[in-house]
This record gives structure tokens, sequence and C-alpha cells, in this order.
């Protein structure tokens, strides 16, 4: 394949040569660096171009004011969303204040709830005590009134007992006096017999 395109690229490059070499002396005859004044289409063309500029620039311009009045009301609006968001959470810290102080409250309530219950409690114990120290009382009242009854007893029968004692004394005596007789009777008949 390659001797197929061997002639085909060498007329190519035969005639691209010639071209070339024809332009190379037909500008040889003119001066390579002469300017030509140009016509007014030119300058009307770079009159419009320069104007497109400056309007290309004053829209510039004003994009970049845009650009920068968005940028404010940007910062603005970040302000106000901040300042918001501060409000936010200084109503949620507010909201939190409130309900730990209803908390607190509650719990305050509670206590004295408890506190309350706690002092019905110590008085019901107080009025049991209190009827446990009467019933107590009462108990010792009828040990009191049983201890005297004893008592009573115990001296009535130390009455008796010191009547039963003097009977004895009194028999004794008696026993005595008949034994004192008889002793005297039998001293006397002893001196009778003698």
């Amino acid at each position: 394949m390659n001797d197929k395109l061997k002639p085909i690229a060498l007329g190519v490059g035969a005639a691209f040569a010639a071209s070339v070499a024809s332009l190379a002396l037909a500008d040889a005859e003119a001066d390579l660096f002469a300017a030509e004044e140009l016509t007014d289409s030119y300058v009307l063309l770079a009159d419009m171009h320069g104007d497109a500029e400056e309007e290309d620039e004053a829209e510039a311009d004003e994009d970049d004011a845009e650009d920068s009045d968005r940028s404010l009301l940007a910062d603005m609006h970040g302000d106000a969303e901040e300042e918001d968001e501060a409000e936010a959470d200084e109503d949620d810290a507010e909201d939190s204040d409130r309900s730990l102080l209803a908390d607190m409250h509650g719990d305050a309530e509670e206590e004295d709830e408890a506190e309350a219950d706690e002092d019905d409690a110590e008085d019901s114990d107080r009025s049991l005590l209190a009827d446990m120290h009467g019933d107590a009382e009462e108990e010792d009242e009828a040990e009191a009134d049983e201890d005297d009854a004893e008592d009573s007893d115990r001296s009535l029968l130390a009455d008796m007992h010191g009547d039963a004692e003097e009977e004895d004394e009194a028999e004794a005596d008696e026993d005595d006096a008949e034994d004192s007789d008889r002793s005297l009777l039998a001293d006397q008949g002893g001196t009778a017999n003698a």
C-alpha cells in the first residue's frame, strides 16, 4: 500500500511547492513593510469596536456594582439570619430557663407536699403515742389502784395478823399465867408436904 501512496504524495508535494514559489515571486515586487491607508469602512468598524469595548467595560462595571450590591445584600441578609438565629437561641435559652424554673417550682411543690405528708405522719404518730400514753396512764392508774388494793389487803392482813399475834401473846401470857399458877401451886404443895 505504501507503493500506491508514494506517487500521489509526490504529486501533491510538487503542486504545493509550485504555489508557494509563485506567491513569493509576486510579493517580491511590492514593499513588504509599506503601510497603506485604510478605507472609511475600516475606521468606522474600529470606532464601533472601541464603542463596543467601552460598552463592555461599562457593562462589566455595572455587573461588578450589581455583584457588589448582591454581596452586600447577602452579607446583610446573612447578618439578619445570624441575628434571627441569635434571637432564636436566646428564645430557646429563655424557654429552657422557664422550663427549668417550672421544674424547680414543681420540685419545690413536691417537697412541700412531702413535708406536709411527713408532718401529718408525725402528727399521727404523736396522736397514736398520746393514745398509747393515755392507755398507759390508765394502765398505771389501774395498777396503782390494784397496788392500793393489795396494800389495803396487806394492811388488813397485817391488822388481822397483828390481832392474831396479840391473841397469841394473850394466849401465851395466859399460858404463862397458868404455868406460873401451877408452879406456884406446886411450890405451895411441896412446902405443905414438908
